[in-house]
């Protein structure tokens, strides 16, 4: 038996006998190598394993998807194997894309829950030091909408008001129209530190712009 598989590999000798150049011997010392680690050699045919030999030309080892350098055949060898691994790599992708929604939509609820709080610390009645007015600010939502209400002293119409969180805080805006305020317009920011609302008043009437500043009734 060793005699058959000495034919086989191919040497300066019988490198004709087994069908392969001499360039491509080491291929045929591979097969040699994995037939022996396969099965023992007695249990291998003679004729058989002549034919074995010859078939396994570097020719036919490629068109089956082996290279000279690599006797291994590529994964699509076996597709048992090869759908095994996908259905698991498939499986694996799912659910990071699932734990990532998961990650991203709990972020967007906490980062939501807090400037929902932020805002809700304008809640309450705001007093003009310069003149007594009253701005009233209730029912302040996370979407920035709210109920306002303005005072002097008599009620006026507010045509709109909207809060704004941002990074640069949190801004509100006031529209007011009625008899003698054609669209007067207060645009104002919250000032943490000294718990007071800043900015400016557009008298639409005079057209004319104030810097003001409201502090919280107690």
């Amino acid at each position: 038996m060793k005699k058959i598989i000495t034919l086989c590999r191919p040497n300066r000798d019988n490198a004709a006998v087994s069908g392969y150049p001499r360039k491509h011997a080491h291929v045929a010392r591979g097969l040699t190598s994995q037939l022996n680690r396969a099965a023992p050699a007695a249990s291998i045919a003679p004729a058989r394993l002549r034919n074995f030999c010859l078939l396994k030309r570097p020719s036919f080892l490629a068109s089956r998807g082996f290279s000279q350098n690599n006797l291994t055949p590529p994964l699509m060898t076996y597709p048992h194997l090869s759908d095994f691994i996908c259905s698991k790599i498939l499986i694996c992708t799912v659910l990071m894309f699932i734990a990532i929604l998961f990650m991203a939509e709990t972020v967007q609820t906490a980062e939501g829950g807090k400037k929902q709080a932020d805002i809700k610390r304008l809640d309450g009645r705001w007093v003009r030091p310069d003149g007594g007015y009253i701005l009233e600010l209730r029912e302040i939502k996370a979407d920035g909408s709210l109920k306002a209400y303005y005072f002097n002293p008599r009620p006026i119409n507010v045509a709109r008001a909207r809060i704004e969180n941002n990074k640069k805080g949190i801004s509100l805006s006031v529209e007011l129209r009625d008899v003698n305020y054609p669209g007067s317009l207060y645009n104002l920011q919250y000032d943490p530190k000294t718990d007071r609302l800043k900015g400016t008043y557009f008298q639409a009437v005079e057209r004319q712009t104030f810097a003001i500043e409201f502090v919280r009734s107690r």
